[in-house]
């Protein structure tokens, strides 16, 4: 049977949230309204996400059947797979798809797309710039476009360092529609280029996991745990909740989802403190001219921006030696594990944070 609901956020997933495996409550970022009780079956879909045929969807949900006993095992037993087993790869790979596959990500690609285009068309003498800013230029596949990156993606975060950091809070962790959160508080102050590529030093991705747990996977030559916390479970305090809490309310697109009974008091005023760097995350363009008068080409550089939150937790540090190192050049720095490989890789592209093009000017 065709289906017309294609999901971005896995049901399995939303319902680790819930009370009933049926109902979970939310709220709405755009009414700044709490709805109790929703039902999980008509969260995080749009029709036809994936184009008129449901393969994708069906490959989700094929996926998602083995994966979910992966993501229920951490939870339950509170370990993380071994590096490189068959877990770990479908954990990694989990992260990969709920990275690549929202209607964040989506319009994240579109943006890029209608950016990029405009911008060297409009080095074209023979187009009109204004009626340029009057269309919008699209590609009907992006998302399928995006998803050719999840292995890379998934290969890039491999070599990171996992930990499970768990509360005993009332309130606990809260997720989104778009639930996986990259930051790199190492590199958190460049600019002019992207930070957050899938290999760069100072990577860091979260996870809530349910409403007790956050996956948190982190480059561990540049991230030292705190004295005390070189266990697997790391137990958070009551300011490392509201860090993660505020890191869902900054990425999720509409709707941020909850187990306990937050107020909407209570999300306001996290919402208040997310509002600044909400949208942050969009492409930008820098374009350099030749310098010698008979040059025609033009270099353009596109990245993302991203949010500089500054986030202080309790469980780790950035490492001394790392420290010493110039803001300058941590911006350029590749993790070593996967230096050594990268050259002779299928995925040689997974350490794509910034994009260049050189183009011929049209007189």
């Amino acid at each position: 049977m065709k289906k017309s609901r294609h999901h971005f956020v896995p049901r399995f997933y939303l319902r680790l949230f819930s009370r009933n495996t049926r109902q979970i409550n939310l709220f709405n970022i755009g009414r700044e309204q709490i709805i109790s009780g929703a039902s999980i079956k008509h969260q995080c879909y749009r029709h036809k996400l994936y184009g008129e045929h449901d393969d994708l969807e069906n490959a989700f949900m094929e996926f998602e059947t083995k994966v979910a006993p992966v993501v229920k095992r951490i939870i339950g037993n509170r370990e993380i797979p071994e590096r490189y087993s068959e877990e770990w790869i479908a954990l990694v790979y989990f992260i990969a798809f709920q990275h690549l596959r929202t209607e964040s990500a989506k319009k994240k690609s579109d943006d890029f797309i209608d950016l990029s285009a405009k911008a060297v068309l409009e080095e074209d003498s023979r187009i009109d710039r204004e009626e340029l800013k009057k269309v919008v230029i699209k590609n009907k596949y992006s998302l399928q476009m995006l998803l050719t990156a999840v292995p890379n993606f998934a290969f890039g975060i491999s070599d990171l360092e996992a930990r499970l950091v768990t509360t005993e809070e009332r309130k606990g962790f809260f997720t989104s529609d778009n639930p996986v959160f990259i930051y790199n508080q190492y590199c958190e102050d460049v600019k002019g280029i992207g930070v957050l590529g899938a290999v760069c030093s100072g990577l860091q991705v979260f996870l809530p996991l349910d409403p007790n747990t956050t996956l948190c996977m982190f480059d561990g030559k540049i991230y030292a745990l705190n004295a005390g916390r070189n266990d697997i479970v790391i137990q958070a305090h009551r300011q490392d909740v509201e860090w993660l809490n505020l890191f869902q309310m900054v990425n999720a697109a509409e709707n941020v989802y909850y187990f306990a009974q937050y107020s909407e008091r209570d999300m306001k005023t996290i919402l208040s403190k997310a509002r600044k760097h909400r949208g942050i995350r969009k492409t930008t363009v820098t374009k350099a001219d030749g310098t010698h008068p008979e040059e025609r080409s033009v270099l353009f550089h596109f990245h993302h921006l991203h949010p500089v939150i500054k986030p202080a937790f309790s469980f780790f540090r950035i490492r001394r030696r790392a420290r010493k190192i110039p803001l300058l050049d941590r911006g350029s720095m590749y993790r070593e594990t996967i230096q050594g490989i990268r050259k002779n890789s299928m995925y040689e592209r997974s350490d794509r944070k910034t994009t260049s093009w050189m183009v011929r000017r049209n007189k």
